[in-house]
């Protein structure tokens, strides 16, 4: 397993805060365990890079979201050190704002730009299985064309027309193997879909 190559890095601006509260990342956290134990995230042995990141909107209808913090794929459970809360994103200067005790995930541009283009979505779950992705990609409607380091635009216009208004769903990012998206507007609702669609992969 290996995470998105990131051609373009992001500057994050963090202001520094006590950890987050457990009721605002506890959804995220419930699935974050289960997902950990099943190997769709994790750090990889030869670089020590980390894959699988979660994140949460915090209100529906705004783009801020809690999301993992960076670096913390190795860790099978998370507290409120390692959650933090990103407030902005600026994709074309590449700077992201963020409160909280951590910098935010490499991929945080992703998640922003898939909250940011789909109102209807509250929780993303950013994980890898080889299975599943290889199950899922033999539909065209299930592939996303992976953009997101190199031509923001290009990625925005891809998730508009691959998610167009479907408020659930799960993707296979075409440039890396093994790399899925899974978006819902609650994480039961996007976590079962996972679970559903391993069952039927097999």
């Amino acid at each position: 397993m290996s995470p998105s190559p990131t051609d373009i890095k992001f500057k994050h601006n963090l202001k520094f805060s006590p950890p987050l509260l457990e009721e605002n990342y506890i959804a995220l956290e419930k699935w974050r365990i289960i997902f950990y134990r099943m190997g769709m995230i994790g750090q990889n042995k030869s670089d020590g890079v980390s894959y699988g990141d979660l994140s949460k909107r915090i209100l529906v209808g705004e783009n801020e979201f809690i999301i993992t913090g960076a670096n913390t794929g190795q860790f099978p459970n998370l507290d409120g050190a390692q959650y933090t809360r990103v407030k902005k994103c600026d994709v074309r200067k590449k700077v992201i704002e963020a409160i909280g005790p951590i910098a935010p995930s490499s991929t945080t541009h992703m998640h922003f730009l898939i909250f940011k283009n789909c109102p209807q979505i509250n929780f993303i779950f950013h994980l890898n299985h080889e299975g599943i992705y290889q199950y899922i990609k033999k539909n065209e409607n299930q592939c996303l064309q992976d953009t997101f380091s190199k031509d923001f635009e290009a990625a925005e216009i891809s998730i508009s027309d691959t998610i167009q208004q479907q408020s659930s769903g799960l993707l296979a990012l075409t440039s890396v193997p093994g790399e899925l998206i899974c978006y819902g507007p609650s994480a039961e609702i996007a976590g079962k879909l996972v679970l559903d669609t391993l069952r039927e992969s097999k």
